[in-house]
C-alpha cells in the first residue's frame, strides 16, 4: 500500500520530464497564473517571451524539470523506505518526505526557473507600456491638420 501511494508521484514525476524533454513543459500551465496575475500585458508579454526568448523557454523547461526529478525522488525515498522501514514508520515519515519534497520542489524551482521567468515577463510587460501607441490622428508621429483627409 505504501508503495502504491509512492508510485503515483513516480508516473507524474515522469511524465513530466517527458514534457520538459519534448519542449512542451506541463507545469507551464500552472506557473502561468501566479506570473501573469490577469494582466493582460503580462499576457502579450508572456506570450512573446514564449515565442522569441530562449532564455525564457529554458526557464520554463528547468522549472519543470525541477518538479519531475522531485517527485520521482519522492518515489524512490518513499519506495526504500516501504521495504526498509517499520511500517508504522513509514506511515508517518512519508508525509514527512511528501512535505520535505513540496518545500524544496518550490525553493529550488522558485530560485531556477520562476523567479527569472516572472522578472521577464515584468520587464518585457514594462516595456511594452513604455512604446506609446501610435496616434490615431497623427501620421509618422506629425500632427495632421483638422478636416485633412489624410490620416
Amino acid at each position: 500500500m505504501l508503495v502504491k501511494d509512492s508510485a503515483l508521484s513516480g508516473v507524474v514525476g515522469i511524465v513530466l520530464l517527458v514534457s520538459a524533454a519534448l519542449g512542451r513543459p506541463m507545469m507551464t500551465a500552472s506557473l502561468k497564473p501566479w506570473l501573469v496575475k490577469g494582466d493582460p500585458g503580462r499576457d502579450a508579454a508572456w506570450a512573446r517571451l514564449r515565442r522569441e526568448s530562449s532564455a525564457f523557454r529554458a526557464a520554463e523547461r528547468r522549472f519543470t524539470v525541477v518538479w519531475g526529478t522531485a517527485f520521482v525522488a519522492e518515489c524512490a525515498v518513499r519506495t526504500a523506505g516501504a521495504y526498509s522501514v517499520p511500517v508504522d514508520t513509514m506511515v508517518w515519515l512519508g508525509s514527512v518526505v511528501l512535505v520535505a519534497t513540496m518545500v524544496l520542489g518550490f525553493m529550488v524551482s522558485g530560485a531556477l526557473g520562476a523567479v527569472p521567468m516572472a522578472h521577464m515577463v515584468a520587464a518585457a510587460a514594462a516595456a511594452d507600456r513604455a512604446v506609446p501607441e501610435t496616434d490615431v490622428h497623427t501620421t509618422a508621429g506629425n500632427p495632421v491638420p483638422a478636416g485633412s483627409t489624410h490620416r
